[in-house]
């Protein structure tokens, strides 16, 4: 989506001098709520913990642990949090933590992964964010929309290290990977930590390899007897303990790293730079994998406030972000007006909840849900008689007023996709856009699309519709001449294209922008048509095309709703 405007919004609470404050991409899909005036809806009231060894492409073992709502409903589909790290996924004797239970209590499964070579994962660390690291993230992203309770979604979390393990895992342009929270780290690790003004930052980079080294070999720093935790089926610790003896040829970031180097591109023993290490040598993937981005900083914790303005003004994903006066994490204050031990201003539970409400915004609450079958399609002979009236959007150009009535008898003319009743008010404000993937008798058609509101007497509301001649239906790469947030059709001889006969054919575009509150117990209906008698021209001129519509995992026809979260 290309980002319109920025604003900046104060959010009305201060800590001392210091201000909490939050970045939005003014697009319409992306809204800011004050963290402090948050409410959050649990779902379910109780949850699982599972540990287990994902194999990966080569043998090696990984280790994650997930946490899932108990019991998962047969027909639920969850999104889903990814978090890599390598400061250990839990300890021995851990319970579920509490932005996990948060999560699954939200509908989420939440799932974290020791990387490869650390914790109780099996294999060697290179050095930090891998490619390798990154290729099992790709492949647990797989095995994540493999499972029956996926929606097909995952957000990726984290924060320090695993703040930059969560916009990495972008890098890999998983279509899954739908949104991503990086928290209190860096974008640019040379300038960011390492390095900054090009001086060693010498006394963090060597206390921080010796730690993470230590716990390499289990050896938790700030408590001797802390031991990190075997998979459930490992109750001796005995695959804990071989994965740990893997670890003994790991990669020794100060000595063999930052201590070799003074350029950024100085290439150090890891094999490596630091401009290879950072998110901002990787922008063209993050940018590509359009994954939404919620970062957050604080004011007095190294340079993670310059980060956090630095990834948003250099992204083109849309992106909202938070800086406070926080310690490293969030979980206190860190304000010089506020004595030491002061708690946060919001606190983190309040934090971790805004956190799930920017994911539900990419991850759950846009109505479509990826489709599991690989046969599932419709198919539909176009009624010409099919019409939206003659009190239209369209007429009231010549001073005609604007009156829909109730469609369901002319939707018997139409392709309908109905949702289940909805179990609490939405807010639909922006631009809906519809993918199809279909399949013509014809060489040319138009889709027309309508977006309706279903009641429970079964009375059917037009709210917005969108349409698209297929000969006009390549999607452009160029600029278009004005700022635009759907899909830009260009309309020109050389971009038109005529359908293929039989051929499964994508079909995108934006409905006109809309803004509607669709309540509970109503349910949501996009019906398709091939035509809109008395108004528009008819395609093709002769003949009765039929079209197929494919909704399944090969081809996921879909409609995006840009939903308000109050």
């Amino acid at each position: 989506m290309r980002r319109q405007k920025t604003i900046l919004v104060p959010v009305r609470f201060l800590v001392g001098l210091m201000a909490v404050t939050t970045f939005v991409s003014c697009d319409p899909d992306t809204v800011t709520t004050p963290v402090a005036e948050i409410t959050t809806p649990w779902r379910f009231s109780d949850f699982r913990l599972e540990s287990f060894y994902v194999t990966m492409r080569d043998g090696v073992r990984i280790a994650i642990d997930i946490t899932l709502p108990h019991p998962v409903p047969t027909d639920a589909r969850l999104p889903a949090i990814l978090k890599m790290t390598r400061y250990w996924r839990s300890m021995d004797g851990d319970v579920v933590g509490w932005r996990e239970a948060a999560a699954a209590a939200r509908g989420y499964a939440f799932i974290t992964m020791d990387e490869r070579g650390t914790g109780a994962s099996f294999g060697t660390w290179p050095g930090p964010w891998s490619e390798e690291a990154l290729e099992d993230c790709n492949e647990i992203v797989d095995w994540i929309i493999d499972q029956p309770w996926s929606n097909g979604r995952v957000g990726t979390y984290g924060s320090s290290y695993a703040g930059m393990s969560a916009q990495m895992i972008t890098t890999i342009k998983h279509p899954a990977v739908r949104a991503a929270i990086p928290a209190f780290t860096q974008y640019d690790v040379y300038a960011d930590i390492s390095f900054p003004g090009g001086i060693h930052n010498e006394w963090f980079m060597s206390s921080w390899s010796e730690i993470v080294l230590g716990m390499d070999r289990n050896e938790w720093p700030f408590d001797p007897d802390a031991k990190v935790k075997p998979v459930d089926v490992d109750v001796a610790g005995l695959l804990r303990d071989s994965a740990i003896a893997e670890h003994g040829n790991n990669g020794d970031v100060y000595f063999d790293g930052t201590a070799q180097a003074t350029y950024r591109d100085d290439v150090t023993g890891l094999g490596m730079s630091m401009q290879e290490l950072g998110a901002h040598g990787r922008r063209g993937d993050i940018e590509q994998s359009n994954a939404a981005i919620y970062s957050w900083g604080s004011w007095v914790d190294h340079a993670t406030a310059h980060s956090v303005i630095t990834r948003f003004m250099t992204l083109s994903n849309p992106q909202q972000a938070v800086i406070g006066p926080w310690r490293h994490g969030g979980g206190e204050s860190g304000s010089p007006y506020q004595p030491p031990g002061t708690p946060p201003q919001p606190d983190e539970e309040s934090q971790g909840r805004e956190m799930l409400n920017f994911l539900d915004r990419y991850l759950l609450e846009d109505g479509t849900t990826v489709p599991t079958g690989e046969n599932g399609s419709d198919s539909y002979a176009v009624d010409f008689t099919a019409t939206t009236g003659y009190q239209t959007r369209w007429h009231t150009a010549l001073d005609s007023s604007v009156v829909y009535r109730d469609r369901r008898n002319e939707d018997e003319k139409l392709l309908t996709y109905t949702s289940p009743p909805l179990t609490e008010d939405m807010e639909i404000t922006g631009y809906p856009i519809v993918t199809l993937h279909v399949v013509s008798t014809h060489s040319d058609g138009a889709f027309y699309v309508y977006l309706e509101d279903v009641a429970p007497s079964g009375y059917v509301t037009y709210v917005t519709e969108g349409q698209l001649r297929a000969l006009h239906r390549k999607v452009s790469d160029e600029t278009p001449p004005y700022e635009l947030v759907v899909p830009y059709h260009t309309f020109k001889e050389a971009d038109g294209e005529p359908l293929v006969p039989g051929e499964v054919t994508e079909i995108t575009f934006g409905l006109h922008p809309t803004s509607v509150l669709i309540r509970a117990g109503h349910s949501i209906r996009v019906a398709i048509a091939g035509h809109d008698a008395e108004l528009f021209e008819r395609y093709p001129a002769v003949g009765g095309p039929v079209i197929t519509v494919e909704r399944n995992s090969v081809y996921a026809s879909m409609i995006e709703l840009p939903v308000v979260r109050r």
